[in-house]
């Protein structure tokens, strides 16, 4: 230690060493380099009521934010519970949120609802609020990816290719984006002419392939119901057009009434009896 200068201490002996807290230590003395040498048993507590201060104030900090995450799963729950279903199962993820975001804590439940505008998946937007006076609201976006089994080519086919069971599998897929109509039997596109090239996996859709219609709209067609193995045909009128496997309207010649089938055949509608 640096021994102690008389002319500023003079009720010091010369030499004697200084001890932490009996007087202002000087410049390059040990206890002026507290953290590497000072023991004083102040400077100790000093260092645990501030520790102790810093940690209530960040606690009390943190419990006056809302935080991100509670709002995100909030989105989340309201898509589950109430968005448009897709496929055999689906994976929401909401956010992200800027984390600088500074919501003050909610007392109340949060509520929650489909934001106003258009709403599809597979993007969907959640509007997350606060009730009461000196509430908030926030809009989080919550991404679906859906999956399902679907029918998907095993290799990459060129335009005009007539699809053979051997070009097909089917498979779980994502089908988060794609139209309706994506087809889940293999015996449903076999002999299907594609209208574009199609790389490998490529979920087939209608917009990929060349369907011919087997009914045309206004043609006169053939209906069949089946119930308890009673077949009844009855003639009716194609209000649409479609191919093999495709719902359409038809009205019904004797009853005038408009009804719905699944095209089977040329000319020959089936009706779905429940």
């Amino acid at each position: 230690m640096r021994p102690v200068n008389r002319e500023s201490y003079p009720h010091f002996m010369e030499g004697m060493p200084m001890k932490c807290g009996q007087f202002p230590p000087l410049t390059g003395h040990a206890c002026y380099r507290w953290h590497a040498h000072c023991t004083c048993s102040s400077m100790k507590k000093f260092l645990a009521v501030l520790a102790s201060a810093l940690t209530m104030a960040a606690y009390a900090g943190d419990a006056q934010w809302q935080s991100i995450a509670s709002i995100e799963a909030a989105a989340r729950a309201h898509v589950e519970a109430h968005g448009l279903k897709i496929g055999t199962r689906q994976q929401l993820e909401a956010g992200p949120l800027d984390p600088r975001l500074l919501l003050a804590n909610c007392p109340r439940k949060l509520v929650t609802a489909m934001a106003p505008g258009v709403n599809a998946p597979p993007r969907m937007t959640v509007e997350v609020r606060c009730p009461g006076a000196g509430g908030w609201k926030v809009y989080v976006p919550v991404l679906i990816s859906a999956f399902d089994r679907a029918v998907v080519v095993t290799r990459a086919l060129e335009r005009g290719h007539v699809l053979t069971a051997a070009d097909m599998t089917v498979a779980d897929a994502e089908v988060s984006g794609l139209p309706a109509g994506y087809a889940r039997d293999v015996a449903a596109v076999e002999g299907v002419r594609l209208a574009r090239p199609v790389g490998a996996g490529t979920v087939l859709t209608p917009a990929v392939l060349k369907i011919d219609p087997l009914v045309q709209r206004g043609e006169r067609v053939t209906t069949l119901a089946q119930l308890n193995g009673i077949s009844v045909r009855s003639q009716a009128v194609a209000l649409a057009s479609g191919a093999a496997n495709q719902r359409i309207k038809l009205k019904n010649l004797s009853s005038g009434r408009e009804i719905e089938g699944v095209v089977r055949s040329k000319g020959l509608v089936e009706i779905l009896v429940h």
